[in-house]
């Protein structure tokens, strides 16, 4: 298998005051792995914030505060593949926190 999963659509966020910033997304598709085995990459400024497994499509983490954050998400399926990355911003650079 060497197609990739496909981006994951829909990805949108929800982000309170002091950083803190739900996540949601649907399920990628992809041509040989089950789309609840596909694990999701949950990037925060281009560092990996953390795996989702499982079949779950959610995440909450910490925007860091006092620039303009950029999240990523990426599908990798079980052979590895890796989709192009879904991206929201989020904008923490407000001395008085987050929108």
């Amino acid at each position: 298998d060497t197609t990739p999963p496909s981006t994951p659509p829909g990805l949108s966020a929800n982000v309170f005051g002091d950083g803190e910033t739900w996540l949601d997304w649907n399920a990628s598709s992809d041509n040989a792995t089950p789309s609840g085995l596909i694990v999701y990459e949950v990037f925060l400024n281009s560092r990996l914030d953390q795996p989702i497994g499982g079949g779950l499509t959610a995440a909450i983490l910490y925007a860091d505060l006092g620039v303009l954050n950029t999240i990523d998400v990426i599908a990798v399926d079980g052979a590895g593949n890796r989709s192009a990355p879904a991206s929201v911003t989020v904008d923490c650079s407000f001395g008085f926190g987050c929108q």
